[in-house]
């Protein structure tokens, strides 16, 4: 299944109410040679972005987001006049998954792109880690915020396979390669071992919440309890209460706001996304000078 990069002019959308706008991808637009002059283009306002990431627990999302973020570098060369908006929910999943979601958000704040991640109903563990490289938060009041925390389940099987006559044998090479399993108790160090990883990974966590949010208590925030939107602005978790819907509307009267999304092409008509196309395509578009576009 082949994939393409959409974009939606926000402004157009929301301003003839019809929530219709036809989604293309930027080869499209060239191949098709569609006239772009039927789209609403104010010259006077500045261009914001709109990203939506919606994690689940091993979040293959980031695949999605890695082009869409890559899209809007390649495409912006003065991002520091330029907005971002990603509407964010998610209950968290694997170190690996968000600690690469929030790599990727960081790749536009590292660029000068001014970033605004909104919690509708949930960015807890990871999905706070990703929120938190962002320069502004807003929640919803009844979101629920934080979880910064680290959680590690294992069944263990043993009696299971016993009773049904399996051995199970395991061979390494390293004192500590394996460690705590699902088909044997673990020994005391083996757990120990295992906390102690728990802990090096909270700790890197709490480290992550407070290099973008130094003012933030770690002591009483960074226990793993979740809070709600009001909760988390009081605590400096969050910075304002609001939603996804209200936001926008603001937005469209001060911005040329675009919504950026990478979807599966199910005719396969576009070819493959690749770097070298988004690159000559950006060319394009500052040509034209508008787009159309648990912690587990």
């Amino acid at each position: 299944m082949k994939s393409k990069i959409t974009t939606v002019d926000l402004n157009k959308r929301y301003k003839s109410m019809a929530l219709k706008s036809k989604k293309q991808s930027f080869l499209e637009r060239i191949k098709e040679k569609i006239d772009e002059s039927n789209v609403t283009i104010d010259a006077s306002k500045p261009t914001a972005y709109v990203l939506e990431f919606n994690g689940s627990i091993n979040a293959k999302e980031v695949e999605s987001l890695r082009d869409e973020v890559s899209a809007i570098i390649m495409t912006e060369k003065t991002p520091e006049n330029v907005k971002v908006l990603v509407k964010l929910d998610s209950p968290g999943g694997t170190v690996t998954g968000y600690g690469l979601v929030s790599q990727q958000l960081s790749r536009l704040k590292e660029r000068g792109f001014d970033i605004t991640v909104v919690v509708d109903q949930v960015a807890a563990s990871g999905g706070y880690m990703a929120a938190v490289v962002s320069n502004k938060i807003v929640v919803a009041p009844n979101a629920v915020i934080g979880s910064i925390g680290v959680v590690c389940n294992i069944p263990i099987v043993e009696q299971m396979l016993d009773n049904i006559g399996i051995d199970y044998k395991e061979y390494t090479a390293g004192k500590l390669k394996r460690t705590v399993t699902s088909y044997r108790q673990p020994d005391e160090e083996s757990e120990q071992h295992l906390n102690d990883q728990l802990a090096r990974i909270h700790t890197f966590f709490k480290d992550h919440i407070t290099k973008h949010r130094p003012d933030v208590d770690m002591e009483v925030l960074g226990t793993g309890e979740v809070w709600s939107g009001y909760e988390a602005v009081e605590n400096g978790l969050a910075d304002e209460i609001g939603i996804y819907d209200d936001i926008i509307m603001e937005w469209i009267e001060k911005y040329q706001v675009l919504k950026v999304s990478k979807k599966a092409d199910m005719k396969g008509f576009i070819g493959k996304f690749t770097a070298s196309l988004v690159e000559s395509i950006s060319t394009k578009l500052q040509e034209s000078t508008s787009i159309h576009n648990k912690f587990q």
